[in-house]
């Protein structure tokens, strides 16, 4: 059975932030925030394991959504919702905390982008000043 419309955009979303995690994460530019502790990188961190772990999730749900049993998908689905609400409920109770660590997200990726000039860096810089 092809994907729809829908279950097409919900694949190349899933691909979309699992390729940026993980080009993020083993990108010759960006190897030593993740293996010097002096970086300081508990944001960067954080922020490209959530890509890999969304953008994986994403891809099982396609693939379960359009192939699988409906029990299966709804139970995926079920799953993110409930990790939506938590993390939204959490994210409001700290909205402060959370903006300043994506300020400090920002200007960690920002002093890598300065130093290396990784085109992948500077699409996470511009995602991030959209968002705003």
């Amino acid at each position: 059975m092809a994907l729809d419309e829908c279950g097409l955009i919900f694949a190349l979303v899933g691909f979309v932030f699992l390729g940026l995690g993980l080009k993020l994460r083993f990108s010759d530019s960006t190897r030593a925030i993740f293996e010097f502790e002096t970086l300081n990188s508990s944001e960067f961190d954080m922020v490209v394991t959530v890509l890999i772990i969304m953008g994986s999730v994403m891809l099982i749900v396609v693939v379960f959504g359009d192939n699988g049993p409906l029990l299966t998908f709804s139970a995926l689905v079920t799953i993110l919702a409930g990790a939506l609400i938590v993390f939204g409920v959490i994210a409001n109770s700290r909205k402060d905390e959370i903006g300043l660590r994506i300020a400090e997200f920002y200007s960690s990726i920002y002093l890598q982008y300065l130093a290396n000039g990784d085109p992948a860096l500077a699409d996470t810089l511009t995602f991030i000043q959209e968002l705003t």
